[in-house]
């Protein structure tokens, strides 16, 4: 009895079958978007791979206010590509916590870029019209050439790109 009174108890302050949360998975993140949060005032997400035990705690979903209605949204970062995760989310109202049911989600795997016949090499320091691995051009030069069509890769090599605008694009090969 005292159990069925307990719940009846929270659930009046915590709708334990409202919330929902959905997945987004990038290569080394995965974003969190937790809905129908009605009067939750915060919540935790917590994550692991799927093959180990040990939970780690995410930064703290922020709540914001989308379209008059409020949610909570944040990210896990610094994952693993290609890897399969758990994710446990706790919405809290007070002192009281629901700990909605976990979930698995897999990041996804870097794109892998094959170049077309039509390839460009710059660099920082680049200079002439050939444009390739041995004599790589301008980056400035090459986009105001007009040899940039549909379909053309631009390979850039190391080092620090600067623009007339101000902007700098450095370039490191790690």
């Amino acid at each position: 009895m005292k159990s069925i009174l307990l719940f009846l108890l929270l659930t009046m302050f915590l709708d334990v079958s409202a919330q929902q949360f959905e997945l987004t998975p990038t290569y080394h993140s995965i974003g969190v978007k937790v809905t129908n949060i009605l009067t939750a005032d915060s919540c935790t997400v917590e994550y692991k791979k799927s093959n180990q035990s040990k939970w780690l705690m995410g930064l703290n979903p922020d709540k914001i206010m989308i379209s008059g209605t409020e949610q909570f949204r944040g990210s896990l970062f610094l994952l693993e590509e290609n890897t399969t995760y758990d994710v446990r989310v706790t919405i809290y109202n007070g002192a009281n916590a629901n700990t909605l049911p976990v979930a698995q989600q897999t990041t996804n795997t870097s794109p892998t870029f094959a170049q077309t016949s039509n390839v460009k090499w710059v660099a920082p320091n680049g200079s002439g019209n050939y444009y390739t691995q041995t004599s790589p051009g301008n980056l400035n030069t090459l986009f105001s050439s007009g040899q940039v069509t549909c379909g053309t890769t631009v390979l850039l090599t190391d080092g620090i790109y600067s623009f007339t605008n101000g902007l700098a694009l450095t370039i490191n090969n790690h």
